[in-house]
């Protein structure tokens, strides 16, 4: 029997994984299609707002139409106004219909038919709004003076062409909104390229948390189509395929602890909504089949909840279409680590009850979920600190908003983690999904309560407190949410030696 692992400190960069990984998005190739306007960001998914001209509408980019009335074909050859995508109430949007991803093909490269209808992942967030970008790279190259973050002014020494790339910047941010104004502002780029009489260089041991400094996060979760079973029956669960977890990691199958059965008053398609926006509401039942030998399989009727094994008739009444007729309910299968409910998730797999089906075998492997995100590291300003110095503080008290562009509730903050590492900002992007692994050391500090914490209240796993940064190492501080679906940090920003030149 295997040891217990419950409460371990698994010492990862990244949250506790709940769920799964909710807020989805991915890296995209600029695929076109017969669009109308040039490139085209029809359904891709969103979290919050959409590129041209597009409205994020029930986590998809495309427009609101009416059915019966509304022509959608300058969106996409095929495009028609739909209500059947959306969950029931919301309004009709424009989609277009698939039975495999050659349907999808005109779309573009990233265009894969899930759940009937067409989808790509999330897009990379905007860098800059229109004439941002232009500013942007105007004020990184002409700010070597320094520049005012607020007014995009050229500091001491500042040229006329750091100036105009300021106001540029900060004017231009406007179509792109704040995104595009905090990361393609040219007065901001030249801060990061001024003298230590910069604001953003000013030594401070208190940090106070700002939407500037803190990285930019969004991903897509896209669940395979469910398995469909046999209702009122046993099924077998076969984990047996999941040999790397949702963001591309080896498994090793003897450390699942249990692999978790949920039941959800959701449609496959609004499960994998709402999965990805972080807002599932508890599910109807959750049970679970602990492996005690290293097995790599088990029957739900040797399922069981915190208070013990349940019976076979109640486990079978969850199985029934009289009780949870499709397609309003759907079930998820998630392989974890450690015993707390909702955490520590390797894969997650879906299935639904078919009253046509004869299968009674679910099989979850390291397909049955695809995972892609965008994160941008390198392109925001570093939060400027004294080396050597731990004794500092971080307050995150009045931060409104948290890097996949969702509220930020300061009091969801229940860890503070700091790690150092040989990548450059830049390489660090490319391995995001890795930085637990590559870190050479990293600190962590729970938080219980409050909106502030001391650095050097963060300690390794053998005890070392944190002792200040280096200017050998990047460095990046984050904040993590443990109860939230999305593993990847609320607020994350890059530590730099505040006489740095960068």
């Amino acid at each position: 029997m295997k040891a217990s692992r419950r409460g371990r400190w698994r010492g990862a960069f990244w949250g506790a994984v709940a769920l799964c990984a909710a807020i989805a998005c991915g890296g995209r190739s600029n695929g076109n299609g017969p669009f109308v306007g040039g490139e085209s960001h029809f359904l891709y998914r969103c979290v919050s707002s959409c590129n041209g001209g597009l409205e994020c509408i029930s986590g998809v980019c495309t427009k609101p139409c009416i059915v019966d009335e509304s022509d959608c074909s300058a969106l996409a050859s095929g495009a028609l106004c739909t209500n059947e995508s959306v969950e029931p109430g919301a309004v009709a949007i424009c989609d277009l219909a698939c039975a495999d991803d050659g349907d999808c093909s005109a779309l573009g490269g990233e265009h894969g038919c899930n759940l009937g209808f067409c989808r790509a992942p999330a897009e990379p967030l905007s860098t800059a709004g229109t004439g941002g970008a232009a500013a942007g790279t105007g004020g990184a190259a002409a700010g070597t003076g320094g520049a005012d973050a607020a007014s995009g002014q050229g500091g001491t020494g500042g040229s006329a062409m750091a100036q105009g790339a300021g106001r540029g910047g900060a004017g231009g941010g406007g179509n792109g909104g704040a995104a595009g104004f905090l990361a393609g502002g040219g007065g901001m780029a030249g801060t990061i390229g001024g003298s230590s009489s910069v604001a953003g260089q000013s030594c401070e041991t208190t940090l106070i948390a700002s939407p500037e400094e803190n990285y930019q996060y969004s991903s897509a979760l896209t669940p395979a189509p469910p398995v469909h079973v046999k209702p009122d029956s046993e099924l077998l669960f076969d984990w047996s395929g999941v040999t790397t977890d949702f963001r591309g990691r080896p498994v090793d199958l003897d450390t699942v602890d249990m692999v978790e059965i949920t039941l959800w008053a959701e449609t496959p398609l609004s499960f994998s909504q709402k999965l990805n926006d972080d807002s599932l509401a508890n599910p109807v039942v959750i049970m679970s089949i602990d492996p005690t030998n290293h097995e790599t399989s088990g029957s739900i009727l040797n399922a069981m909840v915190p208070a013990g094994h349940l019976d076979e008739n109640t486990i079978l009444s969850y199985l029934s279409i009289a009780n949870y007729p499709p397609p309003n309910y759907v079930y998820a299968a998630m392989v974890a680590t450690g015993f707390d409910y909702g955490q520590g998730t390797y894969m997650l797999g879906m299935f639904q009850l078919d009253p046509n089906s004869t299968n009674t075998t679910v099989n979850i492997t390291s397909e049955s979920i695809q995972f892609d995100y965008s994160v941008s590291i390198a392109s925001r300003p570093a939060t400027y600190v004294p080396p050597g110095v731990g004794a500092m503080t971080i307050d995150w008290t009045n931060l409104k908003v948290n890097a996949a562009e969702g509220e930020f509730i300061p009091s969801s903050i229940t860890e503070l983690r700091i790690a150092s590492y040989t990548e450059s900002p830049e390489e660090l992007e490319a391995e995001f999904a890795h930085l637990d692994e590559i870190a050479v050391e990293m600190y962590d500090a729970p938080i219980d309560a409050g909106t502030k914490i001391s650095l050097d209240r963060a300690k390794t796993s053998d005890g070392k407190p944190f002792a200040g940064i280096d200017a050998t190492h990047t460095w990046l501080l984050a904040l993590n949410c443990g109860s939230c679906q999305s593993p990847a940090p609320w607020y994350m920003t890059v530590l730099a030696p505040c006489s740095a030149s960068r």
